[in-house]
């Protein structure tokens, strides 16, 4: 059998690719070591790939090594019980939802707008009734939730599951939601899988866990130091940890990876143990410096404030370049540029880039990144959205037909649901009609050179 997965690992890696994106440990340790081939690191991780063998322990029924490691992670974290998750965050979602719903007859449950898909699956697994949380403004607010109570006085959630910090890092006032959702004997579950560093930096916005939600789920790899599929599920809720613990055994693997839960606990400790402040000064530096470009504009805690938001994760870089007409230029195009310089960004959208630094980022990192930025901040000077777009969807026969296929939809009820990856949020949700609206937005994605899945 030929190599394809090895070789395409060992072509890319040997590369000049800037990684801008996650997993958090963003592969320094084996950029920087002399593992020759994928082949010749995969051998020597299978020395620590063991088993619940005797002498060591069960993920599913932990005594020994992971129950101290477990009972380390919530004197770190404050928590009535934190759990090590092998399947990344979306089996700790599914256990979140089932454990709060699962004593109850009540089928509502609220969901923030943004709610990756994998709450959206839990809740058709689940065959739950999702109540919508949607901003009036740009970002939800705690109107919006009392809102929602007011226009829908027949409600009877269980649950409400917010996501903060959002894809593009921003945060909602987690602790005034709690206090509503409280009165009303609501679990508030809070997707935080891109806010794993919260816990760790006093410039970053303060994490759910410290603000009262009852369950919290964060993906390690996004934001730390570990490797990809590993996340923490914290529990505050005493009557909840028995039903918790049941879940995890029903949507987490029985074949729980020592090479994960090692990973997570040296991530965890090195946190624990790590001095921030050079990389919060390089990470500022930058920012200030490459928010004087002429053409680039960046997403931070005032605009997010200004446009009704809470906070504002600044470890997420966001930014648009706008074009001599003060148009924004699409993602897309801004992304391909990057490329050029061997910057690898974690997603482009329609009209701005998404960009993940964590402590692992050299201030070498951050000089390349700028300038990449002072360059394409450059070239653009002179060019307008409009050249840049010029016969894009006339040529491209891929887009006239996703075109043809969204217009069929207009009117009719999704088959499934239908979204870009990443980010995995449902632009349009299954068995929700497709308006105008929705029509518009799978357009404009269809433009930006996205391909949707779920049509």
């Amino acid at each position: 059998m030929e190599r394809f997965i090895c070789d395409g690992l060992d072509k890319y890696i040997a590369g000049n690719n800037q990684p801008w994106h996650m997993p958090g440990h963003k592969r320094s340790c084996y950029i920087n070591s002399s593992y020759n081939t994928v082949e010749n690191l995969v051998k020597q991780v299978e020395a620590m790939d063991v088993t619940e063998v005797p002498g060591m322990d069960d993920l599913h029924n932990p005594k020994e090594m992971i129950k101290k490691s477990m009972d380390e992670l919530k004197k770190v974290y404050g928590t009535y019980a934190s759990y090590y998750l092998v399947n990344g965050s979306t089996c700790g979602i599914f256990t979140a939802i089932a454990s709060c719903v699962e004593k109850y007859d009540k089928k509502d449950i609220i969901l923030a707008y943004n709610c990756h898909k994998s709450v959206y699956n839990a809740v058709y697994l689940l065959k739950l009734n999702p109540v919508v949380l949607c901003p009036k403004g740009k970002y939800i607010s705690v109107d919006d939730m009392e809102a929602l109570f007011e226009e829908n006085p027949d409600i009877n959630p269980v649950a409400c599951v917010l996501t903060s910090p959002s894809y593009e890092g921003v945060c909602i006032d987690v602790k005034a939601i709690k206090q509503i959702l409280e009165k009303q004997n609501i679990k508030l579950i809070v997707d935080e899988a891109h806010g794993a560093h919260f816990n760790y930096m006093n410039e970053m916005p303060v994490s759910a866990v410290k603000l009262g939600a009852d369950i919290v789920i964060q993906s390690l790899h996004k934001t730390l130091a570990s490797l990809t599929q590993t996340a923490i599920l914290h529990n505050q809720c005493e009557e909840l940890d028995d039903v918790i613990k049941k879940y995890l055994s029903v949507f987490m693997t029985s074949s729980p990876s020592y090479i994960f839960l090692s990973s997570m606990e040296l991530a965890i400790a090195d946190c624990v143990d790590r001095d921030y402040s050079s990389y919060i000064k390089d990470l500022k530096e930058f920012r200030t410096k490459a928010a004087g470009l002429s053409h680039i504009e960046f997403l931070d805690k005032k605009h997010v404030q200004e446009d009704g938001g809470y906070d504002y994760d600044i470890s997420r870089i966001v930014f648009s370049f706008r074009d001599k007409n003060e148009e924004k230029l699409p993602g897309d195009y801004v992304e391909k540029e990057l490329s050029k310089y061997g910057i690898v960004c974690e997603m482009s959208g329609i009209d701005y880039v998404v960009l993940i630094s964590t402590y692992m980022d050299s201030k070498e990192a951050f000089d390349k990144l700028y300038a990449a930025l002072e360059c394409i901040n450059k070239d653009i000077k002179g060019k307008t959205k409009q050249e840049i777009l010029k016969n894009r969807y006339v040529e491209n026969k891929k887009m006239i037909n996703e075109l043809d296929k969204i217009e069929k939809l207009k009117n009719k009820k999704a088959c499934a649901d239908i979204y870009v990856y990443p980010p995995g949020i449902p632009i349009v949700k299954k068995e929700e009609t497709v308006g105008e609206r929705q029509l518009e937005i799978l357009k404009q994605y269809i433009y930006a050179g996205k391909e949707l899945r779920g049509l």
